[in-house]
């Protein structure tokens, strides 16, 4: 039985690390937080993907960004649970 993980967990993550993070080192903090075998749900991957998989999805999304040191999240990526509503777009 896989966990399913939203993908948007591993930005917070990402942001509460504060740092940037090679792809090994993001790995290893996702299965530590998640799960080794957790699947990662986006709105466009409604079928769950592997850490692999949602680093590859959320760079080439624009989600998050490879720099020298390490993956980022990009600033506005994520939608910020303050007291207005919060759009999700989904694309079909």
């Amino acid at each position: 039985m896989n966990n399913e993980t939203h993908g948007h967990e591993v930005l917070h993550l990402m942001m509460a690390i504060g740092k940037p993070l090679p792809r090994m080192h993001l790995k290893m903090c996702m299965e530590y937080y998640f799960g080794h075998q957790a699947l990662y749900i986006t709105c466009r991957d409604p079928e769950g993907l592997t850490a692999d998989g949602l680093i590859d999805a959320f760079t080439e999304r624009g989600r998050i960004q490879l720099t020298d040191a390490g993956y980022l999240p990009v600033q506005g990526a994520t939608c910020h649970h303050s007291g207005e509503a919060c759009h999700h777009h989904h694309h079909h």
